[in-house]
């Protein structure tokens, strides 16, 4: 997820910029609201997106703590089993921010923002995709009964994103940002692992974040030009 992740250090101007010579005001209208959303709710989005990579990719790390404790009858089963609840419940949390974000995002049928909106939402359509295979997975193990109980997954829609215990902050530089879901892989060749009953929705997690990962490079490039052009002086 290289390509999507330099968008997490491109600074956008949020003023549209003053042309040399008169343009159809039809443009301008479409040009500033577009520069004023890759400052606000698109690159706010993006970064959320950025954040949930790491979020699922960091429940590998539980689900396979999880996979040796019940081969070995250990206690901490339990203590696994919370701390995965936490990375899926702020993950969700987070989609449903982005999701109020895009949602409440005007852009006229067929533009060049609503081309953007579009794209940011499949690659959060399979970020929640593998959450709900990660709950799946806790239902069937009757960790939780989450059908019942949906305040464990579903935080109020709050309009900032949180980050689970032990990751790096947004800020950090691009280069520490995983390319893909690297633990989840390396669960499904790990001994012990890949015989246990996680793997099957390992394998699923894997599938979606895979898709996820080529709907960010779909995506990262007309945000890139419209980044330029919104910063171009002219």
């Amino acid at each position: 997820m290289t390509h999507f992740s330099l968008l997490l250090g491109l600074s956008i101007a949020a003023t549209t910029p003053t042309p040399a010579a008169p343009v159809p005001e039809i443009g301008h209208v479409e040009t500033s609201a577009l520069c004023s959303a890759l400052n606000a709710e698109i690159g706010h989005s993006i970064q959320g997106i950025l954040l949930n990579d790491r979020v699922i990719d960091a429940s590998g790390l539980p689900m396979r703590r999880m996979a040796a404790d019940l081969k070995d009858g250990s206690s901490r089963f339990l203590l696994d089993k919370s701390q995965l609840r936490e990375l899926i419940t702020k993950g969700t949390h987070n989609v449903e921010v982005i999701e109020n974000l895009l949602g409440g995002l005007a852009a006229a049928h067929g533009s060049e923002l609503e081309k953007i909106k579009q794209n940011l939402a499949a690659v959060v359509h399979e970020q929640n995709a593998s959450f709900d295979a990660l709950n799946g997975m806790l239902d069937t193990y009757d960790m939780e009964d989450l059908q019942n109980r949906p305040d464990l997954l579903r935080g109020a829609a709050g309009k900032e994103l949180v980050v689970p215990a032990g990751l790096p902050p947004l800020s950090a530089p691009a280069a520490q940002i995983p390319g893909g879901p690297t633990i989840i892989a390396n669960n499904l060749s790990a001994p012990g692992f890949i015989d246990s009953p996680f793997a099957l929705f390992a394998r699923v997690v894997l599938d979606h974040q895979t898709a996820a990962s080529a709907l960010e490079r779909n995506a990262a490039a007309p945000i890139l030009q419209a980044a330029r052009r919104c910063n171009s002086p002219r």
